[in-house]
């Protein structure tokens, strides 16, 4: 149903049929995470009528950390976690602790206060964001695609604990977890994998985001966006 969803604002936009979005030739998606799987199956699903580049963040060829990570998080029914939430069905869940050790790297690469309040926030996702490691076949996508995933990213090439010694080290360059995604993407244009250091999972919160924003903007231009 998400793939659906994510699928139909794609077409939206090029068609101009969204309430107050205007119509556009060309789309970017960039997708984080559990939207970076959606991303990799529509380019999958659909190769020629989905995004026309894909910039897919804290993600890998082969998610090593994920299992490990969902027993460190504890998921249990939303409805029964936190009151706002009693009227969800029970494949609703929310993460009940952990979340500075599986999301964030060592101390230092980001702000306290924002793993705090992260930490105190609702996690609220379905059961099926957390079942599979998403698409593994080969897409057909012939468009440039991006791929940016912090080093120490406990959930795209870890043990699921930033704690867990030795640190998990996604590597750079050729062979690296992070650059081992271009085999999921073999007539694509262009590839690049950037990986920000003293980065892990939620690459948006560390200090090194601007320098992956940057990257980003930069790779953009490069293809002719």
């Amino acid at each position: 149903m998400q793939i659906s969803v994510v699928y139909s604002i794609l077409r939206g936009i090029r068609a101009g049929s969204l309430p107050g979005v205007p119509k556009y030739d060309k789309v970017i998606m960039g997708a984080h995470s559990y939207g970076s799987v959606l991303g990799r199956l529509i380019s999958t699903i659909f190769p020629t009528s989905g995004a026309d580049a894909y910039i897919l963040t804290a993600t890998a060829a082969n998610l090593t950390g994920l299992q490990q990570f969902i027993a460190n998080i504890g998921p249990r029914a939303a409805s029964v976690v936190d009151s706002r939430f009693e009227g969800l069905a029970p494949a609703y869940l929310s993460a009940t602790k952990n979340i500075r050790e599986v999301i964030y790297g060592l101390d230092g690469s980001f702000d306290p206060k924002i793993a705090e309040w992260d930490a105190a926030s609702p996690h609220v996702f379905g059961v099926g964001e957390i079942s599979g490691r998403g698409a593994t076949v080969p897409s057909s996508f012939a468009g440039p695609v991006m791929v940016i995933s912090g080093r120490q990213d406990q959930i795209a090439c870890g043990n699921g604990s930033i704690f867990d010694r030795p640190t998990v080290d996604c590597g750079l360059g050729p062979g690296s977890h992070v650059d081992e995604t271009r085999s999921l993407f073999p007539k694509a244009t262009a590839f690049q994998a950037y990986v920000p250091e003293n980065t892990a999972h939620n690459l948006n919160t560390h200090y090194s985001a601007p320098e992956s924003f940057g990257a980003a903007h930069t790779w953009l231009e490069s293809v002719g966006f």
